[in-house]
């Protein structure tokens, strides 16, 4: 599976040359991606570009409190995005916390450059393979190479910035309500019944305890899949899975059917 890293300026070159180097130690299969022209120069993409993003399966973008307001940041956050449309599009967080981004940037599931969310990041792409691995590999492979990209990520240059302006709080709150509005119509549109009555007309299936994030599960539509995320309680417990070859799928638990894999 091929990775499409987004960089631009110093800091983020490096970033995304360490994820190019240590990605495959982790995961075999993938074939990380990375140009060699600084975007933030404003050169437009080249062919060579966007032949790779026609294989592209996941796009990481590396970003640091000094690109992450850059014009190309933006624009190619949005490109990634428009032309992978069944793939997934990460950003990668260096000093940065989620509520940091902006524009464009909000719309995407964001990673810290931390053990615990790079962990997650690399669970992700494994899920999104044709052939995902067993996740007692996956999780062994990742504490043996994990200390290698921390020592790498250590070793950046550190850049001195001035006091940090916060958002306003209401600037924050209209971008969360846009947000939630724009997924809610997504949903809507979208939305599968079978999702929630499952396959034997909304009898429940689920095991006693339910679900939790790192479990594999089983559907009868998408198949295999990777719990990330529970959320509610009781009855509504929502579970958010990633299928590969479908993506994240968000399902009530009680009613969608699922098995253990």
């Amino acid at each position: 599976m091929k990775i499409f890293l987004s960089w631009s300026g110093e800091r983020s070159r490096i970033i995304a040359e360490a994820l190019r180097d240590w990605l495959p130690k982790v995961i075999q299969a993938v074939k990380p991606w990375m140009s060699a022209v600084d975007i933030e120069r404003g050169a437009r993409w080249s062919s060579d570009i966007a032949g790779e993003l026609s294989d592209t399966n996941f796009g990481i973008l590396c970003l640091t409190p000094d690109n992450i307001n850059a014009p190309w940041v933006h624009f190619e956050a949005g490109a990634l995005s428009k032309t992978l449309e069944k793939s997934l599009v990460c950003p990668y967080l260096f000093e940065l916390e989620p509520t940091d981004l902006i524009g464009p940037l909000v719309q995407f599931n964001a990673a810290k450059a931390d053990e615990e969310d790079t962990r997650k990041l690399v669970l992700t792409i494994n899920e999104a393979q044709e052939t995902s691995l067993p996740l007692a590999t996956i999780q062994e492979s990742f504490e043996l190479w994990w200390p290698r990209l921390q020592e790498e990520l250590a070793r950046l240059p550190s850049v001195q910035f001035g006091v940090k302006q916060e958002r306003p709080e209401r600037e924050i709150l209209e971008e969360l309500l846009e947000l939630v509005r724009g997924q809610v119509r997504s949903e809507i549109a979208s939305i599968d019944i079978s999702e929630l009555l499952g396959p034997n007309e909304a009898e429940d299936t689920t095991p006693a305890g339910g679900f939790v994030p790192g479990e594999y599960v089983h559907h009868v539509k998408y198949g295999r899949g990777l719990v990330l995320r529970r959320e509610g309680k009781g009855d509504q417990v929502k579970l958010t899975v990633s299928f590969p070859g479908f993506g994240q799928k968000k399902l009530i638990q009680k009613f969608a059917g699922l098995s253990k894999a």
